[in-house]
């Protein structure tokens, strides 16, 4: 189930088990140049008892050589192939403790070199001796900047291009070039989390520097970034931005050093994400470009036409479709127009920013007295979507409008209309890293996305548990989205980790059986910023501690089945944690998810008694089925423990 992730095993290590988790600050250098290796270090802490390294996706191997006595940093050799995807890759190290937070490699096509202190003062500028590099580099503390100086010639298109956001690095960049007088040539900087770009053609030939920092002069251990330059082949704009998946794409392409390269066909496969981008390096007569993703989809395709006014509005042929285009100037307003039904809701999706565009558009629906009924200003800064539901059968207007302050043929975008999504579900889970202390029980949220209508019934279950590691199967019931996975550990000893697939399973429309594995959402510093926000990642591990929990509840039993008008009592065991008189007092019970017409007696635990005793009753117009039900404890305000989820059958 986890086709696009590898799994490298490195070395075996028997040493009891450490307090402490693996925790990995950076990569360094984040390096990876297809069909090379290159030495990185891992750093970080706790890294001495390591177990394996893991990297995201295909084509990457990080193989481990011996860490440091400290455990503070481990030697890698990144082996990347010659078609290795380009872009970022996700690198975690497993330890017997625990599963670290990620670290980054980009996968690129140009040697790389690293950064060489001191390089803080314009004469003390790094000097590059060859282009084009791929300069890797960081900002160590607050006010560092990083020069660099190399040699251009007249008419020469040099082209400056950072990764920091995409290395998901703290850094917010930005580029600044200069002449040998310092005098001010170009400067890069973006908003909305996106890594800037300069492209410029030098007048004279002659010495250059290029700043590099952090928009705010910050910097520490995860300030990283790479900056490639070079007389670089670069597609800036291809159009149209993406096709129909299953079929070959022609490509008209534009940007600097391309020689003769007017076109691109590029076949997109049935399996591409849709659109999300297909990471390419297209060659040029002057070698592979920097990386491009071109989209897909499985809709018709139409190109976008000029329509600055509603009066104008493009004439969209029907639903589904969808729509190629770019913003060619600032602030800029795009307008079609397209058929609904009342009781027909219509998805409308903007996709942008997920395959490497530079667009930030804004979608607003009006009817045609233009009055609005939607907009997606609270989406701004993401790729918009929206379900539209008409208010009446007719005739509406779309205007996509353009929030950056620039536009381009780089400002591409891909509009795409569709009728209510087809029934079906996904599923997301919180957490990559978790802990159970002995004997405890944590709980994962998750939150089943219903598609097109469906309603049925989702089984959840998890694969890949680490030994001493159980998991209650969760059942979502009609209509429900939200819930709680319980995952619980033995009461003996420290369990090591184990990779987990969290998977989901329902039948669309009673035939079909469908599984699905569930995204992985991780609390992590959002890039530039350094802010906690979620994001998706590629490895969720388990492992238990031999930390031991304040309390712990246990039921006698997981599963019972209570018939209408019947009641049944269930003894719950109460764990408490000895010798700390925090673990004595009375200990108070709810019961979460009860079955419509299913009532709990919840007499709270005693103080100091390890024991308790719940009853369930079950009405005589009780749902009947399946459900899962959740039994909470609480001591005080702060101090949660769930138990074991039950599967309660009502029949």
């Amino acid at each position: 189930m986890r086709s696009a992730i590898a799994f490298i095993a490195l070395s075996l290590c028997s040493s009891a088990a450490v307090a402490q988790a693996p925790e990995l600050v950076a990569v360094w250098p984040p390096a990876g140049v297809r069909g090379q290796s290159v030495q990185a270090v891992i750093q970080g802490k706790n890294l001495a008892k390591f177990t394996s390294v893991l990297v995201g996706g295909a084509g990457v191997k990080v193989i481990a050589g011996a860490p440091a006595a400290d455990g503070n940093s481990l030697p890698v050799t990144i082996e990347t192939a010659p078609g290795a995807a380009p872009g970022a890759r996700e690198v975690r190290v497993m330890t017997p403790t625990g599963l670290s937070a990620p670290g980054y490699v980009w996968v690129g096509n140009v040697s790389v070199q690293v950064e060489a202190e001191p390089n803080n003062q314009p004469a003390e500028a790094m000097k590059i001796a060859k282009l084009p590099t791929a300069l890797y580099g960081k900002c160590d503390g607050g006010e560092d900047v990083d020069y660099y100086s190399f040699e251009a010639n007249a008419g020469e298109a040099v082209v400056f291009d950072i990764a920091a956001i995409r290395l998901f690095s703290n850094m917010d960049p930005f580029l600044e070039l200069q002449d040998s007088q310092g005098r001010i040539l170009d400067m890069g900087m973006e908003g909305y989390d996106r890594d800037p770009r300069i492209i410029h053609t030098f007048k004279a030939s002659g010495t250059y520097r290029l700043l590099v920092r952090d928009t705010q002069y910050r910097g520490g251990g995860g300030y990283l970034y790479l900056v490639t330059l070079g007389k670089l082949p670069v597609i800036t704009s291809t159009s149209p931005a993406g096709g129909r998946r299953g079929q070959t794409l022609s490509v008209a392409v534009s940007g600097v050093n391309l020689g003769d390269l007017k076109t691109l066909q590029v076949p997109l496969p049935t399996d591409m994400p849709v659109n999300q981008g297909l990471p390419l390096f297209p060659e040029t007569p002057n070698g592979p470009s920097l990386p491009i993703y071109v989209a897909g989809d499985d809709m018709p395709q139409m190109d976008a036409v000029s329509a600055p006014t509603s009066a104008r509005a493009q004439r969209l042929p029907g639903v589904p479709i969808t729509v190629n285009g770019a913003f060619s100037d600032k602030r800029e307003s795009q307008f079609f127009a397209f058929v609904a039904a009342q009781g027909q809701p219509v998805r409308v999706l903007v996709s942008a920013r997920s395959f490497g565009s530079r667009a930030h558009p804004l979608i607003r629906i009006t009817d045609t007295a233009g009055k609005e009924l939607l907009n997606t200003e609270d989406q701004i800064g993401r790729d918009p979507r929206v379900t539209f539901n008409p208010p009446a059968s007719g005739d509406y207007r779309l205007e996509l409008i353009a929030v950056d302050p620039n536009g381009s043929p780089q400002h591409t975008y891909r509009l795409t209309l569709a009728p209510a999504e087809s029934r079906g579900f996904s599923l997301a889970v919180g957490g990559d890293v978790i802990a159970i202390g002995k004997g405890q029980t944590v709980g994962l949220g998750i939150n089943l996305n219903r598609m097109g209508g469906f309603n049925g019934p989702i089984e959840v279950t998890v694969e890949g548990l680490p030994a001493g590691v159980v998991a209650a199967p969760h059942l979502f019931t009609e209509g429900e989205t939200a819930g709680t996975l319980t995952l619980t550990s033995t009461a003996d000893a420290a369990v090591a980790p184990g990779l987990l697939s969290v998977l989901a399973t329902g039948s669309i429309d009673g035939k079909t059986s469908v599984t699905v594995q569930a995204q992985v959402n991780a609390t992590l510093p959002r890039p530039g910023e350094g802010q906690p926000m979620q994001r998706p990642v590629g490895f969720q591990a388990a492992y238990g501690t031999l930390d031991v929990p304040l309390f712990t509840l246990t039921p006698e039993m997981q599963q019972l089945t209570l018939a209408r008008g019947q009641s049944v009592s269930i003894k719950i065991k109460a764990g408490r944690k000895a010798g700390d008189n925090n673990a004595n007092p009375a200990i108070g019970l709810e019961a979460l998810n009860l079955p419509a017409g299913v009532t709990a007696e919840l007499p709270a635990i005693a103080e100091k008694a390890v024991e308790g005793t719940i009853k369930l009753t079950a009405a005589a117009g009780a749902v009947l089925g399946r459900r899962t039900i959740l039994l909470r404890g609480k001591i005080g305000e702060a101090n949660l423990a769930f138990a074991p989820g039950i599967q309660l059958v009502v029949k």
